[in-house]
């Protein structure tokens, strides 16, 4: 792959980018895959360039470049080529299809040859540039965004016993929808169907469903029930009843895991919705246990155990809004890496409501 790699190399310092490449790198006393994935870790950008051959396997089972690719996957743009015209080895087929089957819109098709894969990586390059610098990204602004966005006194959106909110502000900041597009009737019809019947639906779909514009925003709510919230900027802010059925106190860790991680995916197929060409790159996640003061956290375990006889806790009187650090990660892990980020985030907030964090 030398005359591929040098022509890729030619097209990253063409634009005047440094190109983090494992020959360039000085001897040291880190193993070369150790040396490989802090390359890559330092990088903003990542070109994959998919040949026929899988290449020899690692301690992991997958080759080097498969060990790269899966620590990039999620963490930053990655932005992929495949060899036309090849027979592949089978492990090399498997981990194509695994490339092409990220829903992330990293794979850029076929090269034939290196003049061709080298304009194929400036213009893929150009256009993650120009993504870049549509807008300055203020990552602290965008996280305070993402806090406001969750109501204190849940205004507007009211449910009954407990909710867990779910915020997800969205950079650069720039108008995504315009005024006309958020009152689109097919909009919010298309956003109730996913709601109710998408791949990570939120609401229930035997409860009845509205659909309002406020403050240059489209809500949708159901009756003591789930809501959502989707900003011009594309924003969006999932409210979802957090307790048992019938008790309004009682909250199961693990069906709240599961309903953040349904809101996340959620989220991120909202953002393909309104913008396909991935203007937005990065976001911030915050999430809040909103409601009654009172609150029993407990696993399904716990509560199998023993439904009807618990400890009464008050929790802290005022919930703050969790959120991990760094509070930014590319757009794409919204769709990689929601089960990580739901769990990080739930443990942060249980121990907020038993006073350990």
């Amino acid at each position: 792959m030398t005359d591929m790699r040098r022509a890729a190399r030619e097209a990253v310092e063409a634009l005047g980018h440094e190109a983090v490449m494992a020959e360039n790198f000085a001897a040291g006393p880190a193993s070369p895959q150790v040396a490989c994935l802090s390359g890559l870790r330092s990088s903003a950008v990542v070109v994959l360039i998919l040949g026929h051959k899988y290449g020899e396997k690692q301690a992991s089972g997958l080759s080097a470049t498969h060990e790269e690719y899966r620590d990039a996957k999620g963490q930053r743009p990655v932005i992929a080529f495949r060899q036309a015209g090849t027979t592949l080895d089978s492990d090399q087929a498997a981990f194509i299809r695994e490339v092409e089957g990220w829903e992330a819109g990293l794979f850029r098709g076929e090269y034939s040859s290196p003049t061709e894969l080298g304009t194929k990586v400036t213009r893929s390059l150009h256009e993650w540039e120009v993504s870049r610098i549509a807008s300055p990204l203020d990552v602290d602004a965008l996280l305070a965004e993402a806090i406001r966005q969750i109501p204190q006194q849940e205004r507007g959106f009211y449910q009954s016993g407990l909710t867990l909110w779910i915020s997800v502000a969205a950079g650069p900041r720039q108008a995504i929808l315009r005024p006309s597009e958020i009152e689109a009737p097919e909009l919010g019809s298309d956003l109730l169907k996913e709601a109710m019947f998408g791949p990570h639906a939120i609401f229930d779909s035997k409860l009845g469903s509205g659909v309002d514009i406020s403050d240059n925003a489209l809500t949708v709510s159901q009756s003591k029930g789930a809501a959502l919230r989707l900003t011009a900027n594309g924003d969006v802010l999932v409210g979802l009843p957090a307790s048992q059925s019938g008790d309004g106190f009682i909250v199961i860790e693990e069906t709240a895991s599961t309903s953040l991680q349904n809101a996340i995916g959620f989220a991120a197929g909202v953002l393909d919705r309104i913008d396909p060409t991935q203007r937005i790159t990065t976001v911030t996640i915050a999430a809040a246990l909103g409601g009654s003061e009172m609150v029993v956290w407990r696993s399904q375990a716990e509560h199998d155990k023993s439904p009807n006889s618990y400890q009464m806790g008050m929790g802290q009187r005022e919930r703050r809004a969790v959120h991990l650090s760094p509070g930014h990660k590319p757009r794409t892990a919204l769709t990689f890496d929601r089960q990580a980020i739901s769990e990080d985030l739930i443990t942060l907030i249980r121990r907020q409501v038993k006073g350990k964090g």
